[in-house]
């Protein structure tokens, strides 16, 4: 006898709403996205709907996220302002695919969790590797100076380093007792715990590393550099910013480290 789902069990049958609350409730940034992040869950769920109708994995959700976001900063080689905009639509749209690909893991279920703690961060890794050289390719072919390959360089550099600092002072931190910085949400997201009682240039520095610097984010600064007209605006901030950023958690870091003893 053929087996029939019903509603409930079926989330295709699932109306937005509900998809919303399976789907988006329970995401690693859930109740604190940055502004940006707002406007994607409010597309994404009506894509992760449609994602339902078809077999695509949330691994396959991701690979197509970054092919599209590599996709769009490519379109920087070229200096027109129609096609850095489609660029930057295609970014957003990237993120907003980035976005679907947690909530089929929550909504269909993702048992052995390697999306949320590899397949996700490891993409992000490759779109910070790759996405300022066409931009800095694109202005140094129209007459930027070789400096700005340089700036894309640093920026790459130091926001791959800034990524790298965190796992190796997640490894310090497990090595020392019971994991409470790094946990694995019950839906196989690899999440940190947040906590709201730090100080105010901590503070300041999650405002602007969530809603500036972030891959949610950077579309924002991308596209407004872009209208201006200075493009390489945007790689000056992100190098000078990934910098300070990088610097910051080496140097605390560093002194988390040496107050350590034997254990």
């Amino acid at each position: 006898m053929q087996n029939i789902l019903s509603s409930e069990e079926n989330p295709k049958q699932w109306s937005i709403p509900k998809l919303r609350e399976r789907g988006q409730s329970h995401a690693p940034e859930a109740g604190r996205d940055p502004y940006v992040g707002l406007t994607i869950r409010f597309f994404s769920v009506y894509i992760t709907k449609l994602a339902l109708y078809t077999r695509g994995t949330p691994n396959q959700m991701t690979f197509i996220s970054m092919v599209v976001f590599l996709a769009g900063v490519s379109l920087y080689l070229f200096q027109s302002l129609s096609l850095q905009i489609i660029g930057c639509v295609l970014i957003y749209f990237s993120v907003v695919l980035d976005g679907v690909d947690g909530e089929l893991a929550r909504i269909r279920g993702n048992p052995s969790g390697v999306g949320g703690i590899y397949t996700e961060p490891l993409s992000h890794d490759f779109q910070y590797a790759l996405m300022f050289f066409p931009i800095a390719i694109g202005l140094f072919l129209h007459g930027a100076s070789p400096w700005i390959l340089v700036v894309g360089w640093i920026a790459a550099v130091m926001k791959l380093l800034y990524r790298f600092l965190i796992i190796r002072f997640d490894a310090v931190l497990i090595s020392r007792g019971p994991v409470k910085t790094v946990i694995l949400g019950t839906e196989g997201d690899a999440t940190s715990v947040f906590n709201p009682n730090v100080s105010l240039p901590h503070k300041i520095y999650r405002w602007f590393n969530r809603n500036v610097f972030s891959s949610v984010s950077l579309v924002i600064p991308l596209l407004l550099s872009s209208l201006l007209g200075h493009v390489e605006w945007f790689l000056y901030l992100f190098a000078a910013g990934f910098s300070v950023i990088a610097l910051a958690h080496l140097v605390h870091q560093l002194r988390y480290v040496g107050r350590l003893g034997p254990k």
